[in-house]
């Protein structure tokens, strides 16, 4: 009986002594198991590069297209020099801002007188338009840009108390102008003047 017992244990020992092998059997599962994991995370981390740069193709295949002017047919008269020189003031983006020698045009009697704040006209002008006959330049004091300018600061003077409908340049006579739609012209001067306001560069016009 004690032999039976003994022989019992011995086996029950040698279970337990081949029982150790399982751990190792699990870690190489685990260790694949692993192995997998990162490849399978490399695999994405690959895909999201991949979509970054689809995105920034799609990204740079939708910027805005830049601005070429068009310019009209050639036609000696004051409405076609005038068009393409507004066309020149265009940028990329296909606003207009106008240089800051140039004072307006007009046209009178057939003939289109450009406004410059210099004795003489640029190459820029004479480049443009130099075909043209029908183009006189004339000296003033003030710059467009700096009479619209002025415009809109009478008009911000005046919001809440005139009805102001428009703001402009009167370009013969080289001064701002707003447009009141009811009131006083000389009232409204006055109010300015007593605000500091240059009125003498302003030409208010009711209607």
């Amino acid at each position: 009986m004690k032999r039976i017992l003994l022989t019992a244990a011995v086996l029950m020992l040698c279970s337990c002594s081949q029982g150790t092998s399982a751990p190792q059997t699990v870690t190489t599962v685990s260790s694949e198991t692993t192995q997998s994991v990162t490849e399978a995370v490399t695999e994405t981390e690959t895909t999201v590069e991949t979509t970054s740069d689809t995105t920034t193709e799609i990204a740079s295949e939708t910027t805005e297209t830049e601005y070429v002017p068009v310019y009209p047919d050639f036609e000696d008269t004051p409405e076609n020099a005038y068009e393409r020189l507004t066309i020149s003031f265009r940028d990329g983006k296909g606003n207009e801002t106008a240089p800051d020698d140039y004072a307006g045009a007009y046209s009178y009697f057939g003939k289109m007188y450009i406004c410059i704040t210099e004795k003489e006209p640029s190459s820029y002008y004479t480049d443009l338009l130099g075909e043209y006959t029908c183009i006189s330049y004339k000296t003033v004091t003030h710059s467009f840009n700096e009479l619209t300018e002025i415009a809109r600061q009478a008009s911000a003077e005046l919001e809440g108390k005139y009805p102001v409908t428009d703001v402009f340049v009167d370009v013969p006579s080289n001064k701002a102008a707003v447009n009141i739609a009811e009131g006083d012209p000389k009232e409204i001067r006055t109010y300015l003047e007593e605000r500091g306001f240059p009125v003498d560069l302003l030409v208010i016009t009711i209607g």
